[in-house]
């Protein structure tokens, strides 16, 4: 399918009031865990709805609030660690790779990461 024809698809699946967020999926003949373990002959790679951020400092905390308003995005929950869950879906000013990207370029963050996956189809 066609880049455009599948962001048409995007587009349309997000203006539907009942779809919270859509995303891209790839199919991959990768089809190994993180730890190397096989799931299947076939997988698809997916990007969730959701990214992970932790602050170079807890004192920052009100700074992530803000950019959190900001964008639209929700905290999750925080984890024992330090870092913090954040939701983006089709309210949000992005998706959660770029969600993800703009978080880490205001520099206050030490990573974020989206939520990527592989789930086997075969």
């Amino acid at each position: 399918m066609e880049c455009l024809k599948i962001q048409n698809v995007l587009n349309t699946l997000e203006n539907e009031p009942s779809i919270k967020y859509a995303n891209f999926t790839f199919k991959t003949e990768d089809c190994q865990s993180p730890i190397g373990q096989p799931l299947g002959s076939k997988c698809v790679d997916y990007m969730g709805n959701s990214f992970s951020v932790r602050l170079h400092s807890a004192n920052d905390k009100a700074k992530l609030d803000s950019i959190v308003n900001i964008t639209n995005t929700r905290i999750l929950f925080q984890y024992s660690s330090g870092s913090y869950s954040v939701l983006a879906d089709k309210h949000s000013n992005g998706n959660a790779l770029q969600m993800a990207n703009r978080f880490h370029e205001t520099n206050l963050f030490r990573w974020a990461e989206p939520g990527l996956g592989k789930i086997p189809v075969e």
